[in-house]
């Protein structure tokens, strides 16, 4: 009887603490102020060049922690809120960073699966945007993987 009463306790409990989605409205948003506005501008200049020119959303948050929320999950939830990509073609990227828990995560709408597939993705935080982030330099690393992500989308990127 206390093994059962303990157990429906502990199912009832929720497996990490809810973390709001926010509503995005830029292109680049850091709730971290790590950015300068300089910074944000010149990503943000990037992101909407490259989505005029083809349509391809890519969004960039970044956010100080989940609090042990699922990275996965999260990302996830901030991409189908927010209506990154169009609808028609579910051509949106988002590219996020927790920084104090240091997750990375870069999530693809299936319209852009094969041109950036989850072992590219992978690589690009691996090799090109941790190195950046391990010397302390965010803007080098977020750039570096903002400017990755297009290139692949692209086909340019090996």
């Amino acid at each position: 009887m206390k093994k059962s009463l303990l157990l429906i306790i502990l199912l009832s409990l929720p497996l990490a603490a809810e973390v709001e989605v926010p509503e995005l409205k830029n292109w680049v948003t850091d709730y971290t102020q790590t950015l300068t506005p300089e910074q944000v501008n010149e990503l943000s200049g990037l992101l909407k060049i490259h989505f005029d020119s083809t349509s391809n959303q890519v969004v960039f948050m970044m956010m100080s922690s989940l609090d042990g929320y699922p990275l996965e999950e999260y990302a996830l939830q901030v991409a189908e809120k927010n209506k990154i990509g169009t609808k028609e073609n579910n051509n949106g990227v988002l590219f996020l960073v927790i920084k104090k828990d240091r997750l990375l995560r870069i999530e693809v709408g299936y319209g852009l699966e094969g041109a950036l597939p989850d072992a590219t993705a992978s690589y690009i935080i691996r090799k090109e945007v941790v190195p950046f982030f391990k010397e302390g330099d965010y803007y080098g690393g977020i750039k570096i993987g903002i400017t990755s992500i297009i290139r692949a989308i692209a086909g340019e990127y090996n």
